[in-house]
């Protein structure tokens, strides 16, 4: 049985390099979603909570909201366990 891998959120405000790390993901066979900035990070992870996001990797200096405080906007929506 081929066990199931985590579902990654991107989240990036530079479209290329948001682009490239989500190939390269799905080339590797992860479920990737995509965000090109925090507030459509927010909004994703609020949406995809019933379906569990299981990895977000973020760009640390994005304008508007910095990674830290996109963590602890969403902290609250994740699934712990």
């Amino acid at each position: 049985m081929i066990p199931k891998l985590p579902k990654i959120l991107l989240v990036d405000d530079d479209a290329q390099g948001l682009w490239l790390r989500a190939q390269v993901m799905k080339l590797c066979g992860f479920p990737v979603v995509t965000a090109d900035g925090p507030i459509e990070a927010i909004s994703l992870m609020a949406e995809e909570a019933t379906e569990k996001i299981d990895l977000a990797i973020l760009d640390y200096d994005m304008p508007v909201m910095k990674m830290d405080a996109i963590w602890r906007t969403t902290s609250g929506l994740c699934v712990r366990g």
